[in-house]
């Protein structure tokens, strides 16, 4: 009968070590890697779209609308070469990416997303539009995102490095998961 009870506590004990570590949120190892500026690159890329998710979920293009939203912004990108995608990665593509022409998508937390607003940058892009970004390099995550940390178009930068690390230390801080 303990032998019983010893069992149900560890598989009990397991379970919630289980749910505790699959918490939304970022760990400590995520927070490690998106804080270091060691792990943030430069690319050149070709806008795709530029949009982000509605309350309900829906995504709705930056590109067909005059509305600016208070929320994180997507910028999905495509690449000319594998290896610009290598960097990124930190490995050779696989069959777990999904690659359509070298296309990514990359996450821009709020805070930089109002200093693209600011600054105009949405404003003045469109799809097809080659950008310079710096973002974080791949880290394993519930989704394929990347931040972006800095935005150069055409010779103007819309977001400083330093202040798009800044941002993304902090949004990753606000949102620790309980490990």
């Amino acid at each position: 009968m303990k032998t019983r009870r010893f069992i149900t506590m560890i598989l009990c004990l397991f379970a919630v070590l289980f749910l505790l570590t699959s918490c939304s949120g970022y760990n400590t190892q995520m927070r490690n890697h998106l804080s270091d500026e060691a792990n943030y690159h430069s690319f050149c890329g070709i806008i795709c779209d530029i949009y982000y998710f509605d309350a309900e979920n829906k995504k709705v293009s930056l590109l067909a609308s005059d509305v600016i939203p208070d929320c994180d912004v997507v910028v999905e990108l495509t690449f000319d070469e594998r290896d610009t995608i290598k960097k990124f990665l930190g490995s050779e593509p696989n069959s777990e990416w999904s690659l359509t022409e070298y296309r990514f998508a990359f996450d821009i937390t709020k805070e930089n997303s109002q200093i693209l607003v600011e600054n105009g940058f949405y404003d003045i892009v469109s799809i097809n539009t080659p950008i310079e970004i710096t973002a974080s390099s791949f880290i394993y995550m519930d989704s394929n995102f990347f931040f972006i940390a800095a935005v150069t178009y055409n010779e103007t930068t819309f977001l400083t490095f330093e202040d798009g690390i800044q941002n993304i230390r902090e949004f990753i801080n606000e949102h620790k998961s309980l490990l």
